[in-house]
Formats: C-alpha cells, sequence, structure tokens
C-alpha cells in the first residue's frame, strides 16, 4: 500500500469485493473511487480520510446505510449510489452541514428568504459542543458536569450540576480532552 499513496484515480469495479479494506482509506491524493458491481455492504467510518475525493462511485453494491464520515468529504462532488438498498439516506444533513459551514446566518437568511421551509430547518441546527460545527440531526447526545463553585458564589449544597450537549458524531465523541459523556437510553 505504500507505493499507492500518491494515487489518485482507482477503479474497482466488478469484482465481488465483500467489504473495502481500511488501508484504502489512507490513500489521500486519491481523487476518484469506483467500486460498481460488487457486494459491498457498509463502507468504513474511515472514509472520512479520503478528503480529496470528488467522486465515490458505489452504484449496483447491497449498501443500506451511509456512514456519517461522509460528511468529512468537502471536496465531493458526487456520490453515485444508484442501485443500492439503502434505507438511510443523509443527504438532507450532508448538504445542510455544507451549507452551514461554507455561509454566515446572515447569509442564509439573504439567500434562503424566499424558502422559509429551508430557512427554518437550517435555523433548527445544533452546534458540536466539541468542534462547533453546526449539524441537525442528534448524533449524539451528552452532558458535561459544571462546577458551580467555580462559576458563581453560593450556599446551595449542589455544587455540580449536569448540562446538556450535543455532538456532531463520535469522532467528536472519541476525541481527546473534553469531558462530554455519552447518555445512555432504552
Amino acid at each position: 500500500m505504500d507505493r499507492l499513496l500518491e494515487l489518485k484515480y482507482l477503479y474497482v469495479n466488478n469484482n465481488q469485493l465483500g467489504s473495502i479494506p481500511n488501508k484504502l482509506c489512507l490513500l489521500q491524493h486519491l481523487c476518484e473511487l469506483h467500486l460498481a458491481n460488487n457486494n459491498l455492504k457498509l463502507l468504513p467510518h474511515d472514509i472520512g480520510y479520503l478528503t480529496n475525493l470528488k467522486k465515490l462511485s458505489l452504484p449496483r453494491n447491497q449498501i443500506e446505510e451511509l456512514p456519517e464520515e461522509l460528511c468529512k468529504l468537502c471536496n465531493l462532488k458526487v456520490l453515485d449510489v444508484a442501485g443500492n438498498l439503502l434505507t438511510i439516506f443523509p443527504t438532507k444533513e450532508i448538504t445542510a452541514r455544507y451549507i452551514m459551514d461554507e455561509m454566515t446566518s446572515n447569509t442564509i437568511n439573504s439567500i434562503f428568504k424566499h424558502y422559509s421551509e429551508v430557512k427554518k430547518i437550517l435555523e433548527n441546527a445544533s452546534k458540536c459542543a466539541v468542534c462547533g460545527k453546526s449539524f441537525l440531526n442528534t448524533w449524539l447526545e451528552c452532558v458535561t458536569f459544571v462546577d458551580l463553585t467555580r462559576k458563581i458564589r453560593m450556599t446551595s449544597p449542589a455544587r455540580v450540576i449536569p448540562v446538556r450537549a450535543f455532538l456532531c458524531s463520535y469522532g467528536c465523541f472519541n476525541k481527546p480532552g473534553h469531558h462530554y459523556y455519552g447518555i445512555a437510553t432504552p
């Protein structure tokens, strides 16, 4: 794989592949990845490391769900997933994240003033407590504990309180250095 680090185009169509090796996601210069007519059921979460990817062609596989890490592919222009078994397709989330990352709230208001439904959707976005980026769907609800004695002078016996926070991805949740704890729900 070391000899392929400069690879820009990879065509692996019609090979009966059942999975994509994680090492493939180390090809940082890859611009196009073609995996049509295979037996892929899922994409690796490491796909988000292919940040130079402009075209991802996955038609006629067995993919049921796309990973949230596709949102990290900021140069992606073409995503072909025709003929798969998709039940969850995060296009609304991907589109909204792109718009919110690229535009300020003033720009969003002026561009979408005639599209009140789109504006309303974007206004309901949350900000990730770790990276600060906007997102629509609650990916991970967390809690952090705030020591009130450091913030205000008080005489109450309650010195530490839980504060609710949202994170945009498991990538942010797994980053070191923050004090957010996942909330388990039944």
